[in-house]
């Protein structure tokens, strides 16, 4: 009996050392930030546009449509498009951050493929995050 109730605690331990590591990963601020140099916006009707300009009309669009009690996102264009920004969830400021490979079809529709989604240091599966919406 005393080696169940020792192989029970020890079981017990674990399960809280692998919950406490991860809500300290998610509390730690993000590893990856965005760059914040002010880009100058263009507002023109072109039909081609350049990935700062875009950048700088996604960011600009975003600070001013944005409510009050919205997060703070911040979107980066290069190879590849980031976008980062602060989730509020357990009476605390949360970094979040998602990254997409851009593709273009035959078309012309640009489709961003997910490539990581982090909380935090945390990074999560996208395949996790897909079955959990597909739950609920």
């Amino acid at each position: 009996m005393k080696k169940w109730k020792s192989l029970f605690f020890i079981l017990l331990a674990i399960n809280l050392l692998i919950v406490l590591a991860c809500g300290i990963l998610m509390l730690m601020p993000g590893g990856q930030s965005a760059s914040t140099k002010e880009l100058k916006s263009e507002y023109s009707f072109n039909i081609s546009s350049s990935k700062e300009s875009l950048t700088s009309f996604i960011n600009d669009y975003l600070k001013n449509q944005g409510s009050s009690d919205m997060p703070d996102f911040h979107v980066a264009i290069d190879q590849d498009v980031k976008v980062t920004g602060a989730i509020k969830a357990f009476s605390s400021t949360i970094d979040a951050n998602v990254s997409f490979t851009p593709t273009v079809e035959d078309n012309g529709d640009v489709l961003l493929k997910v490539d990581g989604l982090s909380i935090g240091q945390l990074s999560i599966p996208i395949s996790f995050v897909l079955s959990y919406m597909g739950q609920f």
